[in-house]
């Protein structure tokens, strides 16, 4: 019974410690995401491309660690020629948001909603 106990607590100690090392806690504090539209229009453009965009970034230099495609997750009518919502995200260090809010971009958090596809 004993051997039971120590396998079943030590199996959920090593399940605990990789999820500790996949949750990049040092790096979501050293890390904001930040976006911009990517100006795309229903029916008409794709916009901006996430490479494209991160051009201004580097331009800038800004480090990126990550960029990715998102929806604002707000509503927006269907219709031609309306925004799609779309955003290009990326993710900056921290100490360089300041100079990334002067080259237009903002903190995801302020848009609750948001909805983002993973990196990779």
């Amino acid at each position: 019974m004993n051997n039971i106990v120590t396998a079943t607590l030590t199996g959920v100690a090593a399940c605990c410690l990789l999820m500790m090392g996949c949750s990049g806690s040092d790096d979501s504090k050293s890390a904001v995401k930040v976006f911009q539209s990517d100006a795309a229009v229903q029916c008409e453009s794709e916009g901006i491309s996430v490479e494209d965009m991160q051009k201004i970034l580097a331009a800038g230099n800004i480090k990126v660690h990550c960029a990715q495609k998102g929806n604002t997750g707000m509503m927006h009518m269907t219709v031609c020629g309306a925004p799609t919502g779309s955003i290009n995200i990326y993710t900056i260090p921290k100490d360089q948001l300041e100079q990334a809010q002067m080259l237009g971009f903002v903190p995801v958090s302020t848009l609750p909603d948001y909805q983002d596809v993973a990196c990779e």
